[in-house]
C-alpha cells in the first residue's frame, strides 16, 4: 500500500518541513494548500517547491527530480501530491509480458512478423536540465487508451523522437501530442531510456502499443549499462526499408485528429495573433516603426547615416501554431522577398539576404526570391554606396508572416493535474 502523509500547516518561503525518501505512489496530502491555487511545481534532487497564488511552499524530499508526480484534490479541496515513475515498460513476448530491463540477447519478443530474438539491449540515463536543449528532452506521456481501446494498456513514456507505428510507418511521438491524452510530461527530470535491437528494424508491442525496435543510426556509443527504471527512447534519420519514417502533414494530421477526438476533454488551442509586430532596430539602437504599409510592402523611414538595421518581429514555430503534426520546429519571423532602398534620388535593391548562405538572423536559403528571418535579421544598407546625408526610405516585401503565439510555449507542465 502507498504511504500517505497528511500535512495541515506549512510555513511559506522555502522552509523545509518534511524529509522523505519516496517510493512509487507515495502520497502527501497538503491539506493547508488549496489544489486550485497551485500555479506551478518544481522538483530538484533535494526537494519539491509548490508555487501558489497564496505563497511558495517547499518540502525536503530526497530524489524528487527522479520521480514524476500527479496533483489532485482531497475531499476538502486540499492538495494531494503523489509520486510516480515509469516502472519497467512491458514488451509482448511469446510467453506474455516482460519488462524491458529483464530482456537479454536471445530473448524472444513478438513482432507483426512473429517472434524474433533480441540482438542487443542498450540503455542510457539522462537528466533533462543537463541537456543542451532541455525542452527537447522531456518525455512524451501517451495515456492509457489514447490510441485505441486498451492501447496503450497503461501510460507509456517515450522520448520525443521515439516513433510509434501507424500503417507500417514511423511517426515521432512529439507529432502526436495534443495536451490531453498525449502530452509533454515535464515532471520527470531524470530517467533512463532503453532500446531493443532485433536482427532487423521491426515493430514491437510496448504496453500493447505498436512501436519500433532500435535502428542503429550511428548513436550506439552513447548508451551505458546502468540498471534503473526502464523507459523507451530513440531517434531516426529516415527510418528503414522495413519501417520508413513518415512526417508529412498529409499522413500525420489525420492520425493526430483521430487521437485528439478520443481524448476525454477538449484539446487546448493556443492563443494566436497574425500581427508580426514588425520594426527595425538601427546600428545606433534606434527603434523604427513602419511608416506605412501597402499590400505586401512595408515602408520604413531611415534616418541619415544609418548603415545597418535589424528586421525584428515576433517568432513562432509552425509545430506550435499550426499543430505538432507539422514537422517544422524552426522559429520563424517573417518571409521576406524584395528589399529596396530609396536614397539619393535612386533606388537600390538589397539582395544579400537572397544570395548569402550565412547571414545573421536568416534561416537557410530555400529560394532565390524569398527567405525566412528568425525574428532578428540583419540588413546592411550600404549596398551600392547609397548612404547620404538625407533620410532614405526602406521598402520590405513581406511574403508571409504568422500566425504567432501570443504567449511563449510554457516550459513548465501546462496542466499539472493532467499528469498521471
Amino acid at each position: 500500500m502507498p504511504d500517505r502523509l497528511l500535512l495541515n500547516h506549512l510555513p511559506r518561503r522555502n522552509r523545509h518541513v518534511l524529509a522523505m525518501s519516496p517510493e512509487p505512489n507515495d502520497t502527501i496530502d497538503l491539506a493547508s494548500i488549496p489544489a486550485a491555487s497551485v500555479t506551478s511545481v518544481t522538483t530538484t534532487s533535494t526537494g519539491i517547491t509548490f508555487y501558489t497564488t497564496g505563497g511558495t511552499y517547499s518540502l525536503n524530499v530526497p530524489g524528487a527530480s527522479s520521480y514524476g508526480y500527479t496533483l489532485s484534490s482531497d475531499s476538502n479541496g486540499g492538495l494531494i501530491y503523489t509520486t510516480c515513475f515509469a516502472e519497467g515498460t512491458s514488451l509482448t513476448t511469446p510467453d506474455g509480458e516482460a519488462t524491458v530491463e529483464t530482456l537479454v540477447p536471445g530473448t524472444l519478443v513478438m513482432t507483426p512478423k512473429g517472434a524474433m530474438p533480441v540482438k542487443w539491449l542498450g540503455h542510457r540515463s539522462i537528466t533533462v536540465a543537463d541537456q543542451r536543449v532541455p525542452e527537447e528532452n522531456w518525455l512524451v506521456r501517451i495515456r492509457e487508451g489514447a490510441l485505441a481501446d486498451g492501447v496503450p494498456s497503461r501510460d507509456l513514456l517515450v522520448t520525443q523522437e521515439h516513433c510509434m507505428v501507424f500503417e507500417g510507418k514511423l511517426v515521432p511521438a512529439r507529432m502526436l501530442v495534443n495536451g490531453v491524452s498525449i502530452l509533454i510530461d515535464r515532471t520527470i527530470n531524470s530517467y533512463t531510456y532503453y532500446h531493443v535491437e532485433l536482427e532487423s528494424h521491426e515493430a514491437v508491442w510496448a504496453e500493447n502499443a505498436l512501436t519500433e525496435s532500435y535502428l542503429d543510426t550511428g548513436n550506439r556509443s552513447q548508451f551505458d549499462n546502468q540498471t534503473v527504471t526502464a523507459i523507451f527512447g530513440g531517434s531516426k534519420a529516415g527510418g528503414s526499408e522495413t519501417l520508413p519514417l513518415e512526417t508529412s502533414r498529409a499522413f500525420v494530421e489525420p492520425i493526430h485528429a483521430a487521437i485528439a477526438a478520443r481524448a476525454a476533454s477538449a484539446v487546448p488551442q493556443p492563443e494566436l495573433t497574425t500581427d508580426p509586430d514588425l520594426h527595425l532596430v538601427t546600428n545606433f539602437g534606434q527603434i523604427i516603426r513602419p511608416l506605412r504599409q501597402a499590400n505586401d510592402r512595408v515602408m520604413f523611414m531611415i534616418p541619415a547615416a544609418v548603415e545597418s538595421v535589424s528586421l525584428v518581429s515576433r517568432t513562432s514555430r509552425p509545430s506550435d501554431t499550426i499543430g505538432p503534426f507539422v514537422d517544422d520546429r524552426r522559429s520563424l519571423g517573417v518571409l521576406v522577398g524584395d528589399v529596396s532602398l530609396f536614397a539619393s534620388r535612386k533606388t537600390v535593391r538589397l539582395t544579400a539576404h537572397l544570395s548569402m548562405s550565412h547571414l545573421s538572423g536568416w534561416h537557410e536559403l530555400e529560394s532565390s526570391r524569398y527567405r525566412w528571418t528568425d525574428g532578428n535579421a540583419a540588413l546592411s544598407l550600404r549596398d551600392g554606396s547609397t548612404l547620404g546625408k538625407n533620410p532614405s526610405l526602406l521598402s520590405v516585401q513581406i511574403v508571409s508572416s504568422g500566425p504567432y503565439l501570443l504567449k511563449d510555449v510554457p516550459v513548465t507542465q501546462p496542466d499539472l493535474r493532467q499528469v498521471g
